[in-house]
């Protein structure tokens, strides 16, 4: 890769591509955040509302997208994220309670039948 016609290595771009996810995903907040805000206006157009849900949903997406390209970028400088355990009935709870509270009218429930009380994952 090259910056300014000089010639640029992978922890440079490492580096660049860091901050570049920081950025995008600063970006993605602040667009949640006034999403949030049409949402919870109480004279908001009820379709706009509904708009507002979708586009709140492809923002996290991407955020999603973003947290998955800063990870592979780890792995290519060859600097993997430090793996630690993560209770996995903690955070599937988490994100029922997060997702509920973006679509108070709507039931939202993950089905953990068969999961087990401690499950734990390992992710950087």
């Amino acid at each position: 890769m090259t910056e300014g016609g000089k010639r640029v290595g992978p922890e440079e771009v490492g580096v660049l591509m860091d901050l570049l996810s920081h950025d995008m995903l600063n970006n993605n907040q602040a667009a949640l955040s006034y999403l949030e805000l049409i949402h919870s206006s109480p004279g908001a157009d009820p379709r706009i509302k509904e708009l507002a849900e979708k586009a709140t949903s492809q923002v996290r997406t991407s955020s999603v997208l973003l947290d998955g390209i800063r990870q592979l970028s780890s792995y290519c400088e060859g600097t993997p994220a430090q793996a630690t355990p993560v209770n996995l009935r903690e955070t599937l709870a988490q994100v029922t309670r997060d997702v509920s509270g973006l679509f108070p009218h709507k039931q939202v429930t993950i089905d953990t039948t068969g999961l087990a009380p401690n499950a734990e994952v390992h992710g950087g």
